[in-house]
């Protein structure tokens, strides 16, 4: 969208230096829904004339990865930057000419309508998604110089119709008896795990039930039910280099069973205020959610595992956003 380009100027007699600063309007916590209109000025002050080919607002958004990989002597390190979101709004712009601008108060509103299709901003273990307003002043004699602010970004993830239907996984485990010079499988241990939805929202509550019959040999020591968040960090788009990081966001323990026993139990998770599902609008920063569900058998056997796959969304858009739980302070730059 087009921005209103006017200098309001003042004079100032008591001003000792140069200074730029970015006021983001009518959203004291600086978080925006994409989609979402920002508009803010730039007040600039000068104490001396200036001469300038153009003064711009650039709103950016940019993804970056880094991690290191020891090798022997050597570590190897990986890193990726992808810019999300670059819009660039001219304040002032003279292509055959220079502006001179005297010592004075100016302010220049400006606004930006944010895409819809961006994803959230993230501060993670190994990079972040960062979105910032940033003034450049072009100047004509010495380099350029930068002024920015940063913002934080909600991306609007929208539960569809398919994440509503139910889930159901089945298992079955046997167990080898040894018999003479003979292998023979036990019958099975089946465990079938059920949810009503595979799409949820913040603060929403999971309704696992589970469903076991233990018609094997062995005793089932306990059941662990796990939601895990796993998030991909790449190098560029469709690159082999990758860091995987799965964190445990939530645990919960039930008792075993017998051999010969059948079980019911339900498991009542609550979804965390976490980021939203994103392997859309970002080529190296991707983020998904499963459900994972271990069935303990005694150590000489390995565990049966169950992996539930879900979708998280960002919630209901809300009139004035607060930062999210998963952003930290941003006093870091690109």
């Amino acid at each position: 969208m087009g921005c209103s380009v006017k200098g309001i100027i003042s004079e100032l007699t008591e001003r000792k230096v140069n200074k730029c600063t970015i006021e983001l309007c009518g959203n004291a916590s600086n978080v925006y829904y994409s989609g979402q209109l920002i508009s803010g000025t730039v007040q600039l002050i000068l104490n001396e004339k200036k001469k300038v080919r153009d003064i711009l607002v650039k709103v950016l958004g940019v993804a970056y990865v880094r991690w290191i990989e020891p090798r022997g002597r050597n570590d190897n390190v990986n890193k990726g930057k992808e810019i999300i979101f670059d819009k660039k709004i001219e304040l002032i712009h003279d292509s055959d000419d220079t502006v001179q601008l005297m010592p004075g108060l100016y302010y220049y509103p400006f606004e930006c309508k944010l895409p819809h299709c961006i994803p959230s901003s993230l501060e993670l273990k190994y990079g972040y998604i960062r979105y910032k307003v940033q003034t450049v002043l072009d100047n004509l004699l010495w380099s350029s110089e930068e002024f920015e602010k940063f913002f934080t970004v909600i991306g609007v993830s929208e539960l569809t119709p398919h994440m509503l239907e139910p889930v159901t996984i089945h298992n079955q485990k046997t167990f080898n008896l040894y018999c003479y010079l003979s292998c023979i499988p036990s019958d099975p241990l089946a465990t079938v795990a059920k949810i009503p939805s595979c799409g949820y929202l913040p603060r929403q509550t999971i309704d696992l039930h589970l469903h076991v019959n233990n018609r094997s040999t062995q005793p089932v020591i306990e059941f662990t039910v796990q939601l895990i968040q796993k998030i991909q960090y790449h190098t560029h788009t469709n690159s082999s280099r990758k860091k995987i990081d799965k964190i445990v966001l939530k645990q919960e323990y039930r008792e075993g069973c017998k051999p010969g026993e059948v079980q019911e139990m339900d498991v009542n998770i609550v979804v965390p205020t976490v980021p939203p599902s994103q392997n859309t609008y970002c080529n190296i920063i991707k983020i998904d959610y499963f459900i994972r569900i271990i069935v303990s058998v005694p150590w000489f056997h390995s565990d049966s595992e169950l992996y539930l796959p879900i979708n998280i969304g960002s919630g209901p858009i809300q009139d004035d956003p607060t930062v999210p739980a998963w952003i930290n302070p941003l006093a870091n730059d690109f």
